[in-house]
């Protein structure tokens, strides 16, 4: 009985080995990323997507790279731009300084053309102000004007069915240079 339990006991021990040998030479077909197993393929397919995520980002960052660095040529323009527009307006005899100024021309001369506005302003709002009293006024012409047109159609149309002239008005013939002939005539 002793030999028959240590039998299986080795059998079982192989049994594991065999496996674990199994095992190691898949993980290791697998590491190197072989076609063989699906786990190998895998990996090999990991591989490949890491590879191309690289490149991408690679490619990428190139991109940003050389748009930061076109954006940046230009922004520079505008920075030095700015900063003389800055020195412009810190300058005490600047243009900036003399609107600024109240005992200045230009000064003066700004606050001039403001009055002028505010007063026309306020000449036209004054006009304005009687529009709303002639609004009575101008719907009566108005109503007038459309009793006018109706009255006027009603004619045209009455013209238009009498018997005598549905042939229209005939025109006149206009003489010519010698006068009128007897052969322009109608009879």
């Amino acid at each position: 009985m002793g030999l028959a339990g240590e039998a299986g006991k080795e059998d079982g021990i192989a049994s594991i080995v065999d496996r674990i040998a199994t095992l190691a030479v898949v993980l290791t077909e697998a590491i190197q990323g072989s076609d063989s197993s699906s786990l190998g393929r895998t990996m090999l397919g990991l591989e490949s997507a890491a590879s191309s995520l690289q490149q991408a980002v690679d490619g990428i960052s190139a991109s940003f790279t050389g748009n930061m660095d076109g954006i940046s040529a230009g922004l520079n323009p505008v920075i030095e731009n700015l900063a003389s527009l800055s020195a412009a307006l810190a300058d005490p005899d600047g243009t900036v300084m003399a609107i600024l100024d109240s005992d200045g021309e230009v000064y003066e001369n700004l606050v001039s053309s403001l009055q002028s506005v505010s007063a026309t302003l306020r000449h036209l709002e004054a006009a304005s102000a009687h529009v709303p009293a002639q609004f009575p006024q101008i719907s009566a012409a108005l109503t007038d004007l459309q009793g006018v047109l109706r009255r006027t159609e009603d004619v045209l149309a009455a013209i238009a069915n009498n018997p005598i002239l549905r042939r229209g008005i005939p025109e006149r013939p206009e003489p010519g240079p010698g006068g009128a002939s007897g052969r322009n005539l109608e009879f």
